[in-house]
């Protein structure tokens, strides 16, 4: 389900161990010079985070405070628009990190292309996506 999804998404538990991206991650790190690296398995969103250098490292620093804030329950959810220079373009992501929601709460509606995060969250797992702007 997480492949028909247009968003970059990777599904992260609380420690930041990425436990599985998307199609549209794994096409975005590799056109971009990611060695596989960050797609999963031995992988930490946490500690890219915390290694991030240059301009990127004030954002970097951002993320993973908001993201283990959800992760330790004192957010609900976390929002954060970011730039991401490629080697070939500029481009601006919206990071959105939500928590996982307890068995059996359900949203009334949910847009169809929230119904993959809705899934990661009803199991229990943490879910955020890249969305490009």
């Amino acid at each position: 389900m997480l492949d028909t999804l247009p968003e970059h998404v990777a599904v992260i538990d609380a420690g930041g161990d990425i436990l599985t991206v998307n199609e549209a991650w794994r096409r975005f790190g590799l056109q971009n010079g990611s060695s596989g690296g960050a797609t999963g398995g031995s992988a930490n969103y946490y500690a890219a985070c915390r290694n991030a250098t240059g301009p990127a490292r004030d954002e970097a620093d951002a993320a993973l405070r908001g993201i283990q804030a959800v992760a330790e329950g004192a957010l609900p959810r976390f929002l954060l628009e970011y730039v991401c220079q490629t080697p070939t373009e500029m481009l601006w992501f919206t990071n959105d990190g939500e928590p996982p929601r307890p068995a059996g709460r359900r949203r009334a509606r949910r847009p169809r292309r929230r119904l993959g995060a809705d899934a990661l969250q009803d199991a229990g797992l943490y879910g955020f996506s890249h969305g490009l702007r």
